[in-house]
Protein backbone atom coordinates (compact mmCIF):
# COMPACT_ATOMS: atom_id res chain seq x y z
CA UNK A 1 0.00 0.00 0.00
CA UNK A 2 1.66 3.37 -1.12
CA UNK A 3 2.43 5.95 1.96
CA UNK A 4 1.73 9.57 1.34
CA UNK A 5 3.51 12.21 2.98
CA UNK A 6 2.05 15.27 4.38
CA UNK A 7 3.56 18.73 5.31
CA UNK A 8 2.53 20.88 7.70
CA UNK A 9 3.82 24.61 7.84
CA UNK A 10 3.59 28.22 8.20
CA UNK A 11 2.69 30.36 11.16
CA UNK A 12 0.51 32.38 13.01
CA UNK A 13 2.26 35.94 13.30
CA UNK A 14 0.74 38.38 16.30
CA UNK A 15 2.92 41.31 14.59
CA UNK A 16 1.86 44.44 16.70
CA UNK A 17 1.16 45.44 19.85
CA UNK A 18 -2.81 47.16 19.56
CA UNK A 19 -3.85 44.15 20.93
CA UNK A 20 -2.72 43.93 23.91
CA UNK A 21 -1.68 40.76 26.16
CA UNK A 22 -3.81 39.06 28.92
CA UNK A 23 -2.18 38.56 32.14
CA UNK A 24 0.36 35.66 32.85
CA UNK A 25 0.92 35.59 28.77
CA UNK A 26 3.71 37.32 28.46
CA UNK A 27 5.62 40.90 28.29
CA UNK A 28 4.92 41.63 25.12
CA UNK A 29 1.93 40.94 22.42
CA UNK A 30 4.38 40.21 19.52
CA UNK A 31 4.10 36.56 19.12
CA UNK A 32 4.54 34.27 15.88
CA UNK A 33 3.65 30.51 16.61
CA UNK A 34 5.10 27.87 14.13
CA UNK A 35 3.01 25.48 12.78
CA UNK A 36 4.43 22.11 12.11
CA UNK A 37 4.14 18.28 13.18
CA UNK A 38 5.69 17.37 16.35
CA UNK A 39 8.39 15.08 14.65
CA UNK A 40 8.73 16.75 11.02
CA UNK A 41 6.36 15.27 8.00
CA UNK A 42 3.80 12.98 8.91
CA UNK A 43 3.35 9.81 6.73
CA UNK A 44 -0.54 8.80 5.98
CA UNK A 45 -1.68 5.50 3.91
CA UNK A 46 -3.76 8.26 2.03
CA UNK A 47 -4.77 11.36 1.61
CA UNK A 48 -8.36 13.22 0.00
CA UNK A 49 -8.69 16.76 -1.00
CA UNK A 50 -10.88 19.10 -2.92
CA UNK A 51 -8.96 20.20 -5.81
CA UNK A 52 -11.35 23.54 -5.36
CA UNK A 53 -13.46 24.46 -2.72
CA UNK A 54 -16.98 22.87 -3.24
CA UNK A 55 -20.36 23.80 -2.31
CA UNK A 56 -22.61 21.86 0.27
CA UNK A 57 -26.29 22.83 0.96
CA UNK A 58 -28.18 21.27 3.03
CA UNK A 59 -31.89 21.58 4.15
CA UNK A 60 -32.97 24.07 7.02
CA UNK A 61 -30.82 25.83 9.21
CA UNK A 62 -27.51 24.75 10.08
CA UNK A 63 -27.74 21.22 12.20
CA UNK A 64 -31.08 20.54 10.68
CA UNK A 65 -29.58 17.77 8.25
CA UNK A 66 -26.29 16.29 7.40
CA UNK A 67 -24.83 14.86 4.53
CA UNK A 68 -21.44 13.20 3.75
CA UNK A 69 -17.92 15.97 3.96
CA UNK A 70 -17.30 15.63 0.44
CA UNK A 71 -13.89 13.24 0.13
CA UNK A 72 -14.23 11.57 3.78
CA UNK A 73 -15.44 8.49 2.62
CA UNK A 74 -12.77 5.28 1.72
CA UNK A 75 -10.95 5.76 4.70
CA UNK A 76 -10.81 2.84 7.68
CA UNK A 77 -9.37 5.60 10.06
CA UNK A 78 -9.04 9.31 9.54
CA UNK A 79 -6.54 10.51 11.48
CA UNK A 80 -6.10 14.34 10.19
CA UNK A 81 -8.78 16.93 9.21
CA UNK A 82 -8.82 20.43 7.54
CA UNK A 83 -11.80 22.01 6.52
CA UNK A 84 -12.27 25.66 5.92
CA UNK A 85 -15.96 27.17 5.17
CA UNK A 86 -14.73 30.65 4.07
CA UNK A 87 -16.97 33.53 6.39
CA UNK A 88 -19.72 30.85 6.39
CA UNK A 89 -20.93 28.73 9.81
CA UNK A 90 -21.30 25.25 9.44
CA UNK A 91 -21.16 22.44 11.89
CA UNK A 92 -19.36 18.96 11.27
CA UNK A 93 -20.81 16.10 12.59
CA UNK A 94 -17.66 13.69 13.92
CA UNK A 95 -18.19 10.25 14.13
CA UNK A 96 -21.47 10.18 12.64
CA UNK A 97 -23.63 7.00 12.98
CA UNK A 98 -27.23 5.68 12.79
CA UNK A 99 -29.38 4.36 15.47
CA UNK A 100 -28.54 0.59 15.64
CA UNK A 101 -30.50 -2.55 17.80
CA UNK A 102 -30.20 -5.54 17.98
CA UNK A 103 -33.06 -7.92 19.11
CA UNK A 104 -31.47 -10.38 22.42
CA UNK A 105 -32.99 -13.76 23.08
CA UNK A 106 -35.32 -14.11 20.02
CA UNK A 107 -36.71 -17.69 19.31
CA UNK A 108 -36.67 -19.27 15.56
CA UNK A 109 -38.53 -20.92 14.25
CA UNK A 110 -40.90 -18.38 16.23
CA UNK A 111 -43.60 -20.58 15.89
CA UNK A 112 -46.17 -17.86 14.78
CA UNK A 113 -50.01 -18.63 14.07
CA UNK A 114 -50.28 -14.92 12.27
CA UNK A 115 -51.83 -11.72 13.44
CA UNK A 116 -48.97 -11.19 15.56
CA UNK A 117 -48.08 -7.29 15.61
CA UNK A 118 -44.67 -5.54 15.36
CA UNK A 119 -44.61 -1.48 15.63
CA UNK A 120 -41.63 0.47 15.81
CA UNK A 121 -40.26 4.13 15.16
CA UNK A 122 -37.17 4.36 12.43
CA UNK A 123 -36.07 7.97 12.26
CA UNK A 124 -39.07 8.82 12.95
CA UNK A 125 -41.18 7.08 10.74
CA UNK A 126 -43.63 4.27 12.07
CA UNK A 127 -43.28 0.75 10.65
CA UNK A 128 -46.38 -1.35 11.99
CA UNK A 129 -48.21 -4.16 10.76
CA UNK A 130 -48.52 -8.13 11.78
CA UNK A 131 -46.75 -11.16 10.84
CA UNK A 132 -48.26 -13.95 8.56
CA UNK A 133 -47.99 -17.86 9.56
CA UNK A 134 -44.67 -17.84 7.01
CA UNK A 135 -42.92 -15.55 9.38
CA UNK A 136 -40.89 -18.94 11.26
CA UNK A 137 -37.47 -18.10 10.97
CA UNK A 138 -35.78 -14.66 11.53
CA UNK A 139 -35.14 -14.55 7.86
CA UNK A 140 -38.74 -14.93 7.25
CA UNK A 141 -39.36 -11.91 9.21
CA UNK A 142 -37.19 -9.67 8.24
CA UNK A 143 -38.66 -9.98 4.95
CA UNK A 144 -42.00 -9.41 6.17
CA UNK A 145 -40.85 -6.24 8.62
CA UNK A 146 -38.91 -5.06 5.29
CA UNK A 147 -41.78 -5.03 3.53
CA UNK A 148 -43.89 -2.86 5.79
CA UNK A 149 -41.09 -0.35 5.92
CA UNK A 150 -41.27 0.13 2.22
CA UNK A 151 -44.89 0.54 2.76
CA UNK A 152 -44.18 3.27 5.32
CA UNK A 153 -41.35 4.93 2.57
CA UNK A 154 -38.28 3.64 3.22
CA UNK A 155 -35.96 2.58 0.34
CA UNK A 156 -33.08 1.23 1.76
CA UNK A 157 -33.92 -2.01 4.15
CA UNK A 158 -33.65 -1.60 7.90
CA UNK A 159 -33.83 -4.54 9.40
CA UNK A 160 -31.20 -7.49 8.68
CA UNK A 161 -29.94 -10.84 10.45
CA UNK A 162 -26.92 -9.85 12.81
CA UNK A 163 -24.22 -12.15 12.53
CA UNK A 164 -25.75 -13.72 15.91
CA UNK A 165 -28.97 -14.45 14.26
CA UNK A 166 -30.66 -12.32 15.99
CA UNK A 167 -33.03 -9.11 14.00
CA UNK A 168 -31.00 -5.96 13.39
CA UNK A 169 -32.74 -2.64 12.86
CA UNK A 170 -30.22 0.17 11.86
CA UNK A 171 -31.59 3.87 11.16
CA UNK A 172 -29.78 6.05 8.48
CA UNK A 173 -30.02 9.73 10.36
CA UNK A 174 -27.12 10.43 12.36
CA UNK A 175 -26.78 11.76 15.93
CA UNK A 176 -29.68 13.55 17.51
CA UNK A 177 -31.42 13.36 14.23
CA UNK A 178 -31.42 9.31 14.60
CA UNK A 179 -33.81 6.97 16.60
CA UNK A 180 -35.28 3.37 17.20
CA UNK A 181 -37.86 2.91 19.17
CA UNK A 182 -39.89 -0.43 19.58
CA UNK A 183 -43.34 0.70 19.99
CA UNK A 184 -45.12 -3.01 20.70
CA UNK A 185 -42.61 -5.21 22.56
CA UNK A 186 -42.39 -8.89 20.99
CA UNK A 187 -39.97 -10.99 22.83
CA UNK A 188 -39.99 -14.07 20.16
CA UNK A 189 -38.41 -12.24 17.79
CA UNK A 190 -36.25 -10.55 20.37
CA UNK A 191 -37.86 -7.32 21.87
CA UNK A 192 -39.45 -7.81 24.79
CA UNK A 193 -38.83 -4.12 26.08
CA UNK A 194 -41.84 -1.85 24.55
CA UNK A 195 -40.89 2.34 24.60
CA UNK A 196 -36.81 1.37 24.37
CA UNK A 197 -35.02 3.83 22.96
CA UNK A 198 -31.70 4.26 21.10
CA UNK A 199 -30.16 7.14 19.16
CA UNK A 200 -27.45 7.80 16.64
CA UNK A 201 -24.07 8.71 17.50
CA UNK A 202 -21.91 11.93 16.78
CA UNK A 203 -20.13 15.03 17.98
CA UNK A 204 -21.34 18.29 16.81
CA UNK A 205 -18.98 21.27 15.86
CA UNK A 206 -19.50 24.22 14.47
CA UNK A 207 -17.19 25.66 12.59
CA UNK A 208 -16.78 29.26 10.99
CA UNK A 209 -13.58 29.47 8.50
CA UNK A 210 -10.72 27.09 9.38
CA UNK A 211 -11.09 23.60 11.34
CA UNK A 212 -7.98 21.82 11.77
CA UNK A 213 -7.79 18.47 13.94
CA UNK A 214 -5.90 15.54 14.49
CA UNK A 215 -7.25 12.29 15.93
CA UNK A 216 -6.02 8.88 17.24
CA UNK A 217 -5.82 5.58 15.52
CA UNK A 218 -7.86 4.02 18.20
CA UNK A 219 -11.41 4.52 18.28
CA UNK A 220 -10.50 4.61 14.71
CA UNK A 221 -12.68 7.79 12.91
CA UNK A 222 -14.51 6.53 9.83
CA UNK A 223 -17.23 8.80 9.34
CA UNK A 224 -18.01 12.85 9.13
CA UNK A 225 -20.42 14.33 7.98
CA UNK A 226 -21.33 18.13 7.39
CA UNK A 227 -24.70 20.25 7.59
CA UNK A 228 -25.01 24.04 6.15
CA UNK A 229 -24.75 26.11 3.09
CA UNK A 230 -20.83 27.22 2.12
CA UNK A 231 -18.23 26.59 -0.47
CA UNK A 232 -16.04 25.15 1.28
CA UNK A 233 -12.08 23.45 0.89
CA UNK A 234 -11.34 19.88 2.42
CA UNK A 235 -8.42 17.99 3.24
CA UNK A 236 -8.92 14.01 4.61
CA UNK A 237 -5.66 11.91 5.63
CA UNK A 238 -5.56 8.87 7.33
CA UNK A 239 -5.56 4.59 6.55
CA UNK A 240 -7.75 3.67 3.27
CA UNK A 241 -10.53 1.20 3.48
Amino acid sequence: MANCLLALTGQISIPGDSCGCPPGAGTSSNKTQGLSFACGNKVFGAVKSTDCSVQVTTAGAVGAAFVELPVSSGFSAIKLLFVDSGSSTIQLRIGAAGATLAGIGGTFPTGFSGGEAFSFDIDAVTVAGTFTVAAQTAANCVTELNQAAVAAGFTIMPFSVAASGQIQVDGQLTGAQGSIIVNTANATIGFAVAALTVFGAGEDINVSGVFLNQFPATPALTRVQVSGSAQISVLVAGQAA
